[in-house]
């Protein structure tokens, strides 16, 4: 079995959940893991997202601890895209003279 950190992340109207799950920290699992949201950012800028605000945040680590449930959840706000002005269309002259 691979013992391995968790994260999932999703999108949903403009708003991005990333959730992180680390396993505990014992001799199966050495390594000390710690997420804050200045890492969680980095990671999520890296893979092309565009973060304009942090809604919810969290401290994620490994180290055993009786309140550590070894799982957290970061909300943030993406920025919002524009889509690119439609081209306007220019008024056609009509070069035929009238006659009157």
């Amino acid at each position: 079995m691979s013992l391995k950190e968790t994260i999932d992340i999703s999108e949903e109207n403009g708003i991005l959940v990333c959730t992180i799950k680390v396993p505990p920290r014992n001799y199966a699992f050495s390594r000390t893991l710690i997420y804050r949201t200045d890492n969680v950012i980095e990671m999520l800028l890296r893979k092309g997202y565009d973060i304009d605000q942090v809604l919810e945040s969290t401290l994620v680590h490994n180290k055993p601890s009786k309140t550590n449930s070894y799982q957290g959840t970061w909300k943030f706000k993406l920025v919002e895209t524009k889509p690119p002005p439609a081209p306007t269309k220019r008024a056609t002259r009509s070069r035929a003279t009238k006659k009157k």
